[in-house]
This record gives C-alpha cells, structure tokens and sequence, in this order.
C-alpha cells in the first residue's frame, strides 16, 4: 500500500516535467526551423540584392513567402512551411530607417493560432541569431528583453503571439560581405564564395599561373603570345590593316592589302605535293614543269576558239588555236602520196579530204574506154569513190592496128570527219584496160 502511494506521488510530480518537456522539445523543433528560414532568408536577399534595393525605394518593404524560398531552392523540398502552431512564415525585407542605403528583414510568420508568452521565450532563446517574438502587436522584442523594434517603422506590422527573427543590416552586409570576397580555397557547398559580382581592374599588374581561362570575347593592346596551338573551333582568324599570318622564323606568310588577292609575305613561293586549283592560273614569268603538261579540255579542230589558247581533241592530239580556229598540228594539213593505193594514218583531226588520182591506160585496138575505180575509207568505212575515165574511138580503114598509151587525171574533195590517228586508205576496186595510178591524198581543217 505505501508503494502504491509513493508511486502515484511520483507520478503527480512527474507528469508535468514531462509534459513540459515534451513542449520545449516542440518549441525547439521551432526554433531551429526559424533558424532555417533565416538562412534561406539572408542567401536569397544576397543574390538579390540590387532588386530588392531598388524594390523597397520609397519605404514599401517587400514580402517573400516562405513558398518561394521553397520553389527558388533556397529552402529544401519537404520542408513545412508551417510551424506547429500552423503559423506560416514569411521574410519582410525593408531599408533600414537609420542606415537608408542598407537592407533590414524579419522572419515573421501570420495566421494560425498564437504561441503562449512561455512558448515565445523559449523559441526566441532558441533561435541562432537575434530571435525573438511579439507579444503586443507590431513590437518586435529580442530574447530575454536584448532588443525591441516598432516594427510599423519599417512599414510592417504583426500580431500578437508569434516568434520572429531579425536580420540586422550588419547581419545582411556580413553575409553579402562575405559573398564580396573571393576566397582562396573551395568552401564546400558555397561556389559563391568564388565568384565576381563586378569587374575587376588589375591596375596594369600580372595575372600570373593561370590554367584554363574561359571568356566570351577578350580585347588586347599588345602582342598575344602562345606556347603551344591557337584553336577556332567555329570561327575565323581575323586581321586588319593589311595583316594575315606571319612565320617569324622564315619570314614568309599570307596577307591581303586590297579586295583581289591573297599575298605572300616577302613574295615567298608556295610548296605543296598536292594540287593547286583555282578558276584561272596566270604566270606573270616562265611556267615550267619537271613532269608533263596535262590538257583535260577536249575540242575538235575546226571550231573556233581563242587566239593563243592550247588544247588537245578527243584523241589526244594537241590543237593550237590560228586565226581563231582550233588547228591540228603540222601547219594545218597533211599530204601523202602512193602508186596504185594510199594507206595511211591521220596525225591531227581534220575536216577536209582531198584525193587526187592520176592513171595511165593500156593501149588496145579499136574504140575502147579506160577506166579505174578508187574506193576511199576512213576507219573502214566508205566515205567516197574517185573515178579516173578515157574513151578511144578508132575510124578509118580496117586492118591497121593503131594504139596509144592513155592518161586519165581525177581530182575529188570529200568533207568528212578525220580525227587525229585515224586510217585513211585508198584502193583500187575497179579497172579496165588499167596499168597504173598515182594516187595522192590531202588533209584539212
């Protein structure tokens, strides 16, 4: 029975500790969510600052919710954005009624239900930073008495009830300070901390060891000098005033210095065991080669083209432009000559055949008529006939046998395509009373 006592007295005693631990556990729990807030509150006025700077000009404070910290990252997904007094929370940014230029903030929260003056204490103590709380409306007071602001000076207001957190202009200049500065080493989890908000002027000193370099455009004065390649992956190498690339050791290069042509510094030859191309090629001196000279353009003697132009025909045979007109080679023409046939080959091209035959006729009595028929071919095929002819007629007293001997001259020009090496050949078919012919052969364009 006294056990039974001292345990239920026990229990009176320790109901309420336990009840109150309980609380300051919650009370806790929310003050190191104020805390949170004020840390996302003083990183999202550094990266804003030049905004919200010229936001609150007038005295107007600007309000960022607690959702927006949220949304912009500046507080982590999850994170409730109600206390557990289902107050949420707000940041109140304003300028600093003493220091005009500076910027001053609350963490306030609005709505739900009130804290207890005990709760409001407890929190504000708890709270990193200047915590504290309102319990009369609009006045803000630091933990244990340390501080008061009329927040209606700030253009704010609050009701009773609820924990605050106040950002100093000292605490906001600190941490933009703090973002001034470049830092020496990598602070995990702050690239901030190493980053320019502005230009920076090196008062003509050295920027010395420096690995890569990664810009947009980059101005100089003097000569830039590299040890190793200099790259354009999508661009140009630009120049101006009459300036390309120069080799410092050989003194040679490229460079333009009117709106025709690319020059070569020093009037340097070019190399190259390639090829070189281009619309047109002139030689202001000799043109030589160590190889051959090879003509790709293909005509046909006869046409017309331009006084003092080379080219060669379909075979290969060179044509020398005369009087504006593509002539093969040997003076224009060619001739041979042959008894009884002529079989030759062409060495040019030519438009123009002329095939002369001269025939001398056995004697015979009485009327008769001499005759010998040439055949004439080109690459085989028949481009003419020539035709030598005498006709005897005898009269008189029979039984006296007269005869003469008999020429025949025949002359015929055939206009007939001849290209350089093809065979030209003329042959006798036909023939009466027949000894033989001289036969003759001229080619023209």
């Amino acid at each position: 029975m006294i056990v039974l006592v001292i345990i239920m007295l026990a229990a009176i005693y320790a109901y309420p500790r336990y009840t109150q631990y309980m609380e300051e556990m919650e009370w806790g729990v929310e003050a190191s969510n104020m805390t949170t807030v004020g840390s996302a509150a003083k990183s999202y006025i550094r990266d804003n600052r030049d905004t919200l700077v010229s936001q609150v000009t007038g005295g107007t404070p600007v309000t960022v919710t607690a959702a927006k910290l949220q949304q912009e990252g500046y507080l982590p997904i999850g994170f409730s954005l109600q206390n557990i007094a289902a107050q949420t929370y707000l940041v109140a940014i304003a300028r600093d009624p003493t220091f005009n230029q500076k910027l001053v903030a609350f963490v306030l929260t609005e709505g739900g239900q009130t804290f207890s003056y005990k709760a409001l204490r407890y929190i504000a103590l708890k709270i990193e930073g200047s915590g504290g709380y309102v319990w009369t409306d609009n006045i803000a007071v630091g933990a244990v008495g340390g501080w008061e602001k009329n927040l209606t000076t700030f253009g704010l207001a609050a009701e009773s009830g609820r924990p605050l957190t106040w950002l100093s202009s000292d605490v906001l200049g600190t941490d933009t300070q703090e973002s001034d500065r470049l830092y020496r080493y990598e602070v995990s989890g702050r690239p901030d901390l190493n980053r320019m908000h502005t230009h920076i002027d090196l008062n003509k000193n050295n920027l010395n060891n420096v690995k890569d370099i990664n810009a947009e455009t980059g101005t100089f004065s003097e000569t830039v000098t590299a040890e190793g390649d200099i790259k354009s992956n999508t661009g140009w190498l630009i120049t101006q005033s009459g300036k390309g690339w120069l080799n410092e050791e050989h003194g040679g290069g490229f460079y333009m210095n009117d709106n025709d042509w690319i020059r070569t510094v020093n009037n340097k030859g070019i190399y190259t065991g390639g090829q070189l191309r281009g619309g047109s090629v002139h030689a202001e001196g000799r043109l030589g080669t160590d190889e051959f000279l090879q003509l790709n353009k293909v005509m046909t003697a006869g046409q017309a083209c331009e006084i003092g132009t080379l080219t060669r025909d379909a075979e290969g045979a060179p044509l020398f432009c005369q009087k504006g007109i593509w002539t093969s080679i040997g003076g224009g023409g060619m001739s041979r000559a042959g008894v009884n046939n002529v079989d030759v080959v062409s060495n040019g091209s030519y438009k123009v055949l002329l095939v002369t035959v001269s025939s001398l006729f056995n004697p015979a009595d009485g009327s008769h008529t001499g005759s010998a028929d040439f055949n004439v071919y080109v690459d085989g095929g028949l481009v003419g006939i020539v035709s030598t002819r005498v006709q005897v007629d005898k009269s008189g007293s029979n039984g006296h046998y007269w005869g003469y001997q008999n020429f025949g001259v025949a002359q015929k020009q055939l206009v007939v395509n001849v290209k350089s090496n093809s065979r030209i050949t003329v042959t006798l078919a036909n023939s009466a009373y027949h000894n033989t012919s001289d036969v003759r052969i001229d080619l023209t364009s």
